[in-house]
């Protein structure tokens, strides 16, 4: 099996039940069901998936020292990964409510809490084979100084062989993220990413796409993969995914995930 880090975004997800999305009125009271509490952000959704799959994970992120910090501790142990790149630091954990009523898409209040603090710099990246980092339009670490970070984090990792995978979130328009130059970001970052995978809507919230009549998933695809990116997987909602890969002559050296056989002699990649 390949080793992967799953590195990034976490939080604490609570979701009650509803039947309806009610207006918040002052003083009113809307009845609610059970609520589920449970670890969420890319971290705990891909990571846990992966270890769930039998894959060796280890994971990185910053938790708070709080009592959600605990809680989203205890809930990733249970997954089997490897938490020794979950990070206690002073402050509040992050934690998203997320409003799922039937027959709509969700939505989110969200609190960034300790993520803010994440720049991927004590990332430990001996002997792995995939880097997968979530969500880097939620961590203003990584964003900051044109994506000074990110891109530290991501041309280390080819450096070591290790193959890359970012996926993105949306931006909300309100936040400080959404004062960012995106298009320098990614076109200063793509060139060290080998599988790209963010939504339409992700890539809609950077800034206005000029698509010359032809359609907008089409063109971000082939931005992406014209900044560098190896492969782009672009998902859209109902409209199902579009996949883009570079030409032959286009492709790199994709590291040591999609090698055939054992990764070679590990290396200090810290």
């Amino acid at each position: 099996m390949k080793r992967a880090v799953v590195a990034g975004h976490v939080c604490v997800d609570l979701v009650p039940e509803l039947t309806r999305l009610a207006e918040l009125t002052p003083g009113q009271l809307t009845d609610v069901g059970p609520l589920r509490i449970r670890p969420g952000g890319c971290v705990a959704n891909t990571g846990c998936g992966l270890a769930s799959l039998g894959a060796p994970v280890r994971l990185a992120a910053d938790v708070g020292d709080d009592d959600l910090g605990r809680l989203v501790r205890h809930m990733l142990v249970a997954s089997g990964a490897d938490l020794s790149g979950v990070l206690t630091v002073a402050g509040a954990t992050s934690y998203s409510v997320v409003f799922d009523a039937p027959g709509g898409d969700r939505s989110f209040y969200h609190h960034l809490g300790t993520n803010a603090q994440f720049d991927g710099s004590g990332i430990d990246l001996s002997g792995v084979d995939l880097l997968h980092l979530g969500y880097p339009t939620a961590l203003p670490k990584l964003y900051a100084d044109d994506g000074a970070h990110l891109v530290d984090l991501l041309s280390r990792a080819r450096r070591c062989g290790v193959t890359t995978s970012v996926d993105l979130s949306t931006v909300d328009p309100g936040s400080d993220a959404a004062a960012v130059d995106w298009q320098t970001v990614l076109t200063k970052a793509l060139p060290y990413v080998d599988v790209f995978t963010p939504s339409v809507d992700d890539l809609t919230a950077l800034g206005p796409v000029a698509s010359g009549g032809e359609p907008v998933a089409r063109t971000m695809g082939r931005s992406a993969l014209g900044r560098g990116a190896g492969v782009v997987l672009l998902t859209d909602g109902p409209s199902g995914m579009y996949l883009f890969a570079a030409t032959r002559s286009g492709w790199r050296t994709p590291g040591g995930a999609s090698r055939a056989g054992p990764a070679g002699p590990s290396r200090s990649c810290l």
